[in-house]
This record gives structure tokens, sequence and C-alpha cells, in this order.
């Protein structure tokens, strides 16, 4: 009976064709797949006379899958403008099946000196020359694979093979030799068999190990010696690598994002607060302005502050202001009715008729400033150059990190507030350590005097108020908003002119009987909407961090060109552990960071 890749005999054709698919031999008959290609290992074979070669023949298709289980035949055939012709060579079998890998091997005997060529041919597939000198010189063959530095996790390795070369005038930036038969580039585990050496030359064979971002790591040469090698044997050569040291000294351009949850910080969330006051309510600003007014009323003491929150006993004015005043409502917060207890037209009601109507200027602004105002810090952007020098100290780098603007949220888009007038912007002597894989710098703490407060007022002053048309100053813009108010029938009565006009005589007291307290209330009012800014503003340093990034972007001989990533496909972010220190507590936040050279470096 017929077997799986033996021919048939004419007697039993079909058997043996029906035998030979059931084996899944693509090239015998039927259907052909044209989109296999063969690949050969090595690319070419040097030999001695009378020397055995051998050539892996590897069939699969384009996207790389092995073909088992086919024939391939093989033929010595002439090279071109050979001068000896195949001269007594011979192949040991003229055909073969490739195994579960797709490969299969030509095994070949030299014969005299001179150069052929062994061609594999399988149907479907175009064929394949490999070339073989035949020289009278010896040569045997080698194979070599490399020892990974420790802590380091190679994607993959090139090794190059230089004749005549020594490895004391080779380094990591050599370029390869253009030859494709003496370069490889391999997996870190696979093993590269040599093109067959000469006994009586020398070789160096280097190796650079690749890290997934395509950076080189570590790099390794071996010499070779003709007389280190076996004719019979094939020797392989051990290539150990030694990590190359990252280079860091530069300066670097970072770029930091830290983002703030609401309940973190209560100094942050007061300046929203204080602004989102003037119009939270139904009759706000009117409500607002009372509440101040009334609250400037009653007795200053230890126990009673002026803060804009009216007590029960405010003194006697106060105590018959706030019977007009509308009731509480229920469904909403703190804010009041337009009707007092006694079902009349209520104070707050009233003052605020002294507004135009529809709102303009400063009141029709009020929603979009409050908005903007809470939102300021919800993320803040920290531009800043870090200088790293050498330590003396292996792994360890000294540098100057220095603050050069800090961005704060306004609407869709960042306002910066440049910091170089600022002392405290320069933070020295920072310690950065490189991690034992040399894939990460980690920044030990270090702080500023940032005045974050202050930094963020100027940004509201100057992207929040003059953007709109008003003055960089809150008591300024005030004095805008309550001017607006004028008493009935006397516009050029504005003010606390026209609050007093109004209610004074409501209450049964003579003129001026509020221009104190609402003055006052004014002034209160006022400090309210900096306080939030001033209580971020620490003493001394206010601002620490420290935090770390992975080292990118490594050229050959292993300066770093940047740190941190926002790219998912080549690495992540940087982080930073920060804290604000102000007198009123610190509070601990969290950023993301990238830093790079600039294109001059």
């Amino acid at each position: 009976m017929a077997t799986c890749g033996k021919p048939a005999r004419p007697a039993a054709v079909w058997m043996a064709l029906l035998l030979m698919c059931a084996c899944g031999d693509e090239s015998a008959g039927g259907s052909v797949p044209t989109n296999l290609v063969l690949t050969a290992e090595p690319a070419a074979l040097g030999l001695a006379p009378g020397q055995v070669g051998e050539v892996n023949f590897r069939l699969a298709d384009k996207a790389g899958r092995a073909r088992a289980s086919n024939t391939v035949r093989f033929a010595l055939v002439d090279a071109p403008a050979s001068e000896g012709g195949v001269a007594g060579a011979s192949l040991f079998a003229p055909e073969g099946i490739t195994d579960a890998q797709g490969i299969v091997v030509a095994r070949v005997r030299a014969g005299a000196a001179g150069s052929f060529r062994v061609r594999a041919s399988w149907s479907g597939a175009g064929d394949l020359f490999v070339p073989v000198v035949v020289a009278t010189r010896s040569v045997a063959p080698a194979s070599a694979i490399v020892v990974p530095a420790a802590d380091t996790k190679p994607a993959s390795v090139e090794m190059r093979l230089y004749e005549g070369a020594a490895c004391g005038a080779l380094n990591v930036t050599t370029p390869a030799p253009s030859e494709p038969a003496n370069s490889r580039t391999l997996a870190v585990a696979a093993a590269w068999q040599l093109p067959s050496l000469a006994t009586d030359r020398s070789y160096a064979l280097t190796a650079r190990a690749i890290d997934q971002t395509g950076g080189v790591i570590s790099f390794g040469c071996v010499q070779i010696h003709g007389n280190q090698l076996l004719q019979s044997t094939p020797v392989t050569f051990s290539i150990p690598l030694a990590a190359i040291p990252v280079t860091l000294a530069a300066t670097y351009e970072a770029s930091s994002e830290f983002i703030f949850a609401p309940e973190s910080m209560p100094q942050a969330q007061a300046v929203g607060a204080a602004w989102g006051q003037l119009s939270r309510c139904p009759h706000d600003p009117a409500q607002r302005w009372l509440d101040c007014t009334l609250d400037a009323l009653g007795p200053t003491t230890a126990g009673s502050k002026l803060d804009c929150i009216p007590e029960a006993d405010e003194g006697p004015v106060g105590q018959l202001l706030l019977a007009k005043r509308g009731t509480l409502m229920e469904a909403a917060d703190g804010c009041r009715d337009a009707k007092n207890a006694a079902g009349q037209m209520s104070a707050d009601a009233q003052v605020l008729k002294l507004f135009p109507s529809p709102a303009t200027g400063a009141r029709a602004a009020l929603p979009a400033i409050a908005k903007a105002a809470a939102g300021l810090f919800s993320q803040i952007r920290f531009a800043s150059s870090i200088e790293l020098a050498p330590s003396g100290e292996a792994g360890t780098w000294v540098g100057t990190h220095t603050a050069r603007s800090l961005g704060f949220s306004v609407g869709l888009s960042f306002y910066s507030v440049p910091l170089s007038s600022r002392p405290g912007r320069f933070s020295r002597f920072v310690q950065a350590k490189v991690d034992d894989a040399q894939k990460a710098l980690t920044f030990l703490k270090h702080g500023f005097g940032m005045r974050l407060g202050s930094a963020a007022h100027a940004a509201f002053r100057n992207r929040v108020l003059t953007y709109q048309g008003f003055a960089a100053d809150e008591r300024v813009f005030l004095n805008d908003l309550f001017s607006q108010a004028a008493a009935p029938g006397a516009p050029n009565v504005k003010g606390c002119d026209a609050l007093d006009a109004l209610l004074c005589p409501q209450l049964g007291k003579p003129g001026g009987c509020l221009q104190t307290a609402c003055t006052a209330g004014l002034e209160t009012m006022a400090t309210q909407l900096t306080a939030g800014f001033d209580a971020l503003d620490g003493d001394d340093i206010d601002f620490v961090l420290d935090g770390s990034a992975s080292i990118l972007d490594r050229t050959v001989d292993g300066t770093v060109k940047g740190l941190g990533s926002l790219v998912p496909s080549r690495g992540d972010p940087g982080l930073w552990t920060a804290q604000v220190r102000s007198p009123a507590g610190n509070t601990e936040l969290s950023g993301i960071w990238v830093a790079a050279r600039p294109l001059a470096q």
C-alpha cells in the first residue's frame, strides 16, 4: 500500500492521490493555494570541499502560519557566472515533507571548490535559491544566543556579525553591516544559526537588546576565533548583555495636571460659594444685600462676627427690618419669599425692584461669574522645567525644579498665570533616583512657595472679571452691582442711599438708619469674595510634591528624551502626589505629568 510522501505504483495512482490528500499535501493535485511563501535559514552557505551543510526551508502563508505535510523538492543548479558549477556536489534527498512547524531540511555535500545554488520548489510558491560557496579554506557551523542583563526585560535582540573586527572597536552605536546574512533581529530566547565561519578568520559578534518602546537597553560583544570552531559539531556562543546606563543630564520641560475633588479643599469651595450667594435665590442679589446689611446692624462680638448671616437679635433696627423680610421658603434652602409674615410685599422683593429689569451689566453677569468661580479649581495645569545633573552616585541624579506657570480652568479653556516673579518658584537639590531596571525615574519630596490662592485670584480677576468688562477688583465690582439699584423717582440716589431711602421710612426711622450697616455689609461681602483665595496661601513652602515617571525615548547610547507619555501605546503618564499647605490645613491631591527635552537639545 502507498504511504504519505512516497510515489505510488502506477496501478494505484488514484489510491495514492487519495492518501496524499488525506495526509494534507497541498502540492498533490486539486486546488493549490497561491498565497504561500518559502523562506530559508541560513540565507547562504559556506562549505569546505566534501563538507555537509543543511538549509532549513520553511513553508508558511503570508500571515506566517506554518503549513505542515507538504512536499518540497530540491535541486542543485549552477550559480550565475560560476566557475566550478556544481562540481561534484550532491543532495542527500531530492525532496522532503514539511513538519508541524512548516520546516523541511535539505542536506547537501559539497564537491570541489566553486559556487552553486540549492533550489527549493513547491507548486504554488515561487522557487527559492540559497547560494553555496565551496572554498578550500575550512569552515564550520556556529550559532549565537544572548544572556540578558539583570533586571531588564528586552522585547527583542539585534545581533550583528563582523568579520575581521575586534570588540574593542565596536560599541552600541556601530551601524549594522550591509549584508543581510550578517544581521538578525530575533526574540530574546531564540538562537541565531550563523553563516558558516572560516576557521582561519576572526569575528566580532555584537547584540543590542531593545525594549517595547524601541529603546536600546543593553549591549554585548564577544570575540570569535576560528580555532574555537568545530567542523563536526556547531559551537554555540553566548553574548552576555550589560545594561546601558541612562543619561538624564539635560533640562526637561514638564506639563502636569492636578484634578481636585470638590470636597478635598474647603478653601477652594468657598470661592465659588461666595459668588454663588449673589445669584442663588429668586430675589438675589437683593436678599444677599439685606443679609449683609442686617447682620451689620447688630453688635459685633466674639460670638457674633460679621459674616452676612443674620442672627435672631441684630438690635432694634434689625428687629424691625427682619419683620419686613420675606418668609423662608420651604423648598429652597435659605431663600426668602416675595411676601412677609403679614402677607405684604417683602423687603427682599421691594429691594429687587430697585434694580433695572431685565437684568443688565454686573447683575446679568452674576450667574456666569459664579459658575466660573465654582469651576476655577476643578483642574490645575502646572508648567515647570526640571534640570538634571549627575550626583556622583550611580542611579541618583540631582535636579532643580522650577515652576513656570499655573493654569486654571475657566470655562472650556485654561488661563495661565506666570510665576516668574515668585521667589519660591525654585526647588533646588531635588533628588531623583532611577530604578534597577532603568525603566522609571522617581523624584523625592520637594516643595515650592507657590501661593496657589494668589495665582488663582489673579487668574479669576484677569480672565473672569476683566474679560467680561469689569474692574479686576471685587469691591469695585460690588459698587458697580449695587449702584444699579436706584430709588423710585430719584434715579441719582443709588446703592446704599437707595436702600436707605426705600426702607428707613417703612421702619419708622430717620434717613440714614441703614447707611453705616449697608457700607459695612458690602465690605464684609467683598471680603468673603476673596477669603477663599487668601486661605489657600501658605506662609512658606505651601506646595509639596513627589512622584515618578517612566523613562522613554532612549537613544542607543542611553540618552533619555522623555519622561512619561500620554499615548497609551507608548507608556503611561507620570504620577505626582502633592500637598497644598495653608493656614486652614493641608490638602492632599494627585496629578499626572509628562516631560520632554526641547528639540534644540
